[in-house]
């Protein structure tokens, strides 16, 4: 009985020290098979503008999709606060290099991104988006959307933004 009981308190001491040892173990040699943890950074972030400069509430707009840290828009869609109608959509829009002979871009430091053409009534109108070459999440930034009648030949509209992107 009694080398029985001695058993019994030897295997709890045992493994009292196993588990003592046991996180020390685990930890150094979790710590040599996991990765480095590498840190997170977003790749696109959810843009979100609306139209600041004055005109009628009926043509008040509205422009949501996504950026990427570089400024480069994809899903652009440019809506009517009052109605809802979608002006425009973009999947990818296209860049466009020297916009109104590089005025926006050294002038505000925006980039123009042709969103398309919409043929749908007269005159044609034309859609540009203008965003600075990066952009910061949570940090509030000034965007413009221009749209373009007849090329410009049939006049133009400036709209001023205010834009986030989350």
């Amino acid at each position: 009985m009694k080398r029985l009981a001695y058993r019994a308190i030897g295997v709890a001491a045992l493994l009292t020290i196993l588990v003592g040892l046991a996180p020390a173990a685990s930890a150094k040699t979790s710590a040599a098979a996991a990765p480095q943890p590498r840190l997170a950074t977003a790749t696109s972030l959810t843009l979100a503008c609306t139209q600041t400069s004055s005109g009628r509430a009926s043509n008040r707009r509205r422009v949501d999709g996504t950026v990427d840290t570089t400024g480069q828009p994809s899903n652009i869609t440019v809506t009517r606060v009052a109605t809802g109608h979608v002006d425009i959509y973009s999947a990818s829009p296209q860049f466009v290099a020297n916009y109104s002979g590089g005025y926006f871009k050294s002038t505000y430091g925006l980039d123009a991104w042709l969103l398309g053409t919409v043929t749908t009534g007269y005159p044609p109108a034309t859609y540009y988006l203008l965003l600075p070459d990066s952009v910061t999440a949570g940090v509030a930034f000034a965007a413009q959307l221009h749209i373009l009648y007849a090329d410009g030949t049939q006049g133009w509209n400036q709209f001023i933004l205010s834009c986030t992107g989350s």
